[in-house]
């Protein structure tokens, strides 16, 4: 069709004409905007419909739930909002290997565990190499209720991640840590 008699067709007609040569595009072009809108939630930490506003990545043996709960319980009192906590187990290869992943994929704000495997973590860039020995007057040997007996257990350590998506918030926690030591 040439420009002339394009010209002369009615709105209706050019939209009918466009849909008809251009619908395979233009159908791939609004699922190929919508794919992408959806990795860029999911890599901004939007889940669920909700914010994360502090993530947490902690590889320890000693963590399970409950105190995965009261762990958050302390955090959220200096950053209120979605708080997600992972724990991982060190002794088990595929959550250590998906600790190791998602710290260097998912970019947590704060990431707990045990001295040596810091040090890697922060030897690759994907820590700060500030981290901090978490000792059994810390808020974590606390949540973990352990006693005299944390000492006992390999010594951990809390890092602020690199490319965390809440540097504010995981700051508040750093420099909260630091007060109290």
């Amino acid at each position: 069709m040439n420009l002339e008699k394009f010209k002369s067709l009615s709105f209706k007609e050019k939209l009918n004409w466009i849909w008809e040569y251009y619908a395979v595009t233009i159908v791939v072009v609004i699922v190929a905007v919508v794919v992408c809108a959806f990795l860029v939630a999911s890599m901004l930490g939007v889940r669920e419909g909700q914010q994360v506003d502090l993530s947490v990545l902690i590889l320890d043996d000693r963590m399970n739930q409950e105190s995965a709960e009261g762990l958050r319980s302390i955090l959220e009192e200096n950053v209120p909002g979605n708080i997600e906590i992972s724990f991982y187990s060190k002794s088990n290869s595929e959550q250590f290997q998906a600790f190791v992943v998602r710290t260097a994929v998912d970019g947590p704000d704060l990431v707990i565990a045990p001295q040596k495997e810091m040090s890697e973590l922060a030897q690759n860039e994907y820590v700060a190499d500030d981290y901090v020995m978490l000792d059994e007057s810390s808020f974590y040997a606390k949540v973990l209720d352990l006693g005299a007996e944390y000492s006992q257990y390999e010594e951990v350590c809390l890092g602020v991640a690199k490319r965390g998506s809440n540097p504010n918030n995981s700051k508040i926690i750093w420099e909260r840590y630091k007060q109290d030591e």
